[in-house]
């Protein structure tokens, strides 16, 4: 969470002062005072992937899945950082594939950029069969990874050449049940920007 800084009392009274002795009018000093407080309150207007994606689900999931989908990446980024030291909220391009059965609701996935790959899966938790939150279990192994198929295609993805996978996915179609949501998240400027894009029977879980 980013947290904010005041002005003490000391730089009240020695660096501001200082600061308005060498302005010559008004202007000038605003310019200084505006400097002033960018290098004191740094980046805390940048928006974190976290925010990027609650912002993506608000807007582009299903409000019956928005709560399901919320709590499993909560809990995926949670484990990522508990169990592999990896801050995804200080990083600047992430990729995720993420297949769900539609049947059963059990997801399998990756999360990956240049430095790191994760294979994850979420069997959620039930009770009176209804889901009552995530289940989410993490590895950096290959063993059991069910998005191998994507293999040949994730340059194109990190690309976000989207066309290509479809036409990918429709030459290799398995009737399956599968929905894969495939997302490019990377930083221009302060804002994250996120392409996805949503394959049905490509693959089976």
């Amino acid at each position: 969470m980013w947290k904010g800084y005041s002005l003490t009392e000391k730089t009240q009274r020695t660096i501001l002062p200082h600061v308005a002795s060498k302005c010559k009018d008004r202007t000038n000093m605003k310019i200084l005072l505006q400097i002033l407080l960018i290098g004191l309150f740094g980046n805390i207007n940048c928006q974190t992937i976290s925010e990027a994606i609650n912002d993506y689900i608000d807007k582009e999931v299903h409000k019956a899945y928005k709560t399901e989908l919320r709590l499993e990446l909560t809990d995926l980024f949670q484990k990522t950082d508990s169990h592999f030291s990896i801050d995804l909220n200080s990083i600047d391009t992430l990729y995720i594939i993420r297949g769900l059965d539609i049947q059963n609701r059990q997801v399998y996935g990756r999360l990956w950029n240049s430095r790191f790959r994760i294979h994850y899966s979420d069997s959620k938790k039930w009770e009176n069969n209804k889901i009552i939150g995530p289940n989410v279990k993490i590895s950096k192994t290959e063993k059991n990874n069910v998005t191998t198929n994507f293999d040949p295609i994730i340059r194109n993805l990190e690309n976000g050449d989207f066309e290509f996978l479809e036409k990918y996915a429709e030459e290799n179609m398995v009737l399956s049940g599968v929905s894969w949501l495939i997302i490019r998240i990377y930083r221009t400027d302060k804002k994250f920007i996120i392409d996805s894009h949503t394959l049905i029977d490509f693959d089976k879980l």
